[in-house]
């Protein structure tokens, strides 16, 4: 055989056993050489969208510090990233194309503002190696953690951190709640607590029935836990509350002689008392449940009060 001849065929199989390797190559790890995104979501429970608050992140990646750091990758050299819930918007996740970059990143969620709380972190994955650490060492999520690990292998991976509301209670009923009261002539007071007389309404309304719940009370506009009486006219008492969770408010009140209960000024949350015996028992009027978004509210009931006593007493929870 010539030599030119030889060199051809070493050439050619050269070339068949490089292809076959890169083969082999490629067939042993797949997703690794395919590898691209790693996105980032929040979901809130309740859904808050974008009236609900942010949450911040930080992120770190196996390289050392200054030689390509996750905050110079991808986040303009920023130490957070920030992301609302994204239940109804996918487009308030963050996406990290990772190709050509460490594939092995880390994703922590900061301390979020109360009351939520982290209550756990998903991926969806099929190759890669994904851990969710923070209180101890177990690789799925328990309460605690707040650290998800992914070790990339696939073309794309989402994990997703979901924070819940844990909101406090609100009583906000007459007695109870910090109501102002304004009187016809434009004067404004704190009410007061005041036994009812033996008209006005004294035990809860169906299905609860009973005492009226701690605390409630009958108020009326007059510094004084005697009945007194006042002028006719309109008298409208307030409440202003801050809700940090999505809620519901629902309850019941009565007025002497009538009264119109509404939240934040809008119709569809309006319920009126009649004149002239909102105050007697089988007239107390029940309300809601209604849906109040993160922020403040004010709940207004304007009582008219036809001569002689007047009152409100209205028992109200935001939950």
């Amino acid at each position: 055989m010539s030599i030119p001849r030889q060199v051809r065929l070493c050439s050619r199989f050269f070339r068949v056993c490089v292809f076959g390797c890169l083969v082999a190559l490629a067939a042993a790890c797949p997703y690794r050489a395919s590898a691209n995104d790693l996105t980032i979501c929040k979901t809130t429970v309740p859904p808050t969208g974008t009236s609900g608050p942010f949450f911040a992140f930080t992120g770190a990646n196996g390289f050392p510090t200054g030689q390509k750091s996750f905050n110079s990758l991808y986040l303009s050299n920023q130490s957070i990233f920030k992301l609302q819930d994204s239940t109804s918007n996918p487009a308030n996740c963050q996406i990290f194309n990772i190709t050509g970059n460490d594939q092995l990143n880390k994703i922590t969620e900061t301390v979020p503002p109360p009351p939520w709380k982290l209550t756990n972190i998903s991926c969806t994955s099929g190759k890669s190696v994904v851990t969710i650490f923070g209180s101890n060492a177990n690789p799925a999520f328990q309460p605690g953690d707040n650290t998800v690990s992914v070790d990339q292998a696939d073309p794309n991976v989402t994990c997703t951190f979901v924070n819940t509301c844990a909101g406090t209670r609100l009583d906000l009923s007459t007695g109870v709640g910090s109501w102002i009261v304004t009187r016809p002539n434009g004067v404004s007071s704190t009410p007061h607590k005041v036994a009812p007389n033996s008209n006005w309404a004294s035990q809860s309304p169906p299905p609860s029935g009973g005492s009226f719940p701690a605390g409630t009370s009958w108020v009326q506009p007059a510094n004084s836990s005697t009945l007194t009486s006042e002028p006719a006219g309109d008298y409208v008492y307030q409440i202003r509350f801050v809700v940090k969770c999505p809620a519901k408010v629902q309850g019941w009140f009565a007025a002497d002689n009538g009264g119109i209960l509404v939240l934040d000024a809008n119709p569809a949350t309006t319920v009126q008392c009649n004149l002239p015996t909102c105050f007697l028992q089988n007239n107390v009027t029940s309300f809601g449940p209604w849906s109040v978004g993160i922020g403040t509210h004010v709940i207004k009931v304007t009582v008219t009060n036809q001569g002689s006593l007047t009152g409100l007493l209205a028992h109200i929870l935001v939950q």
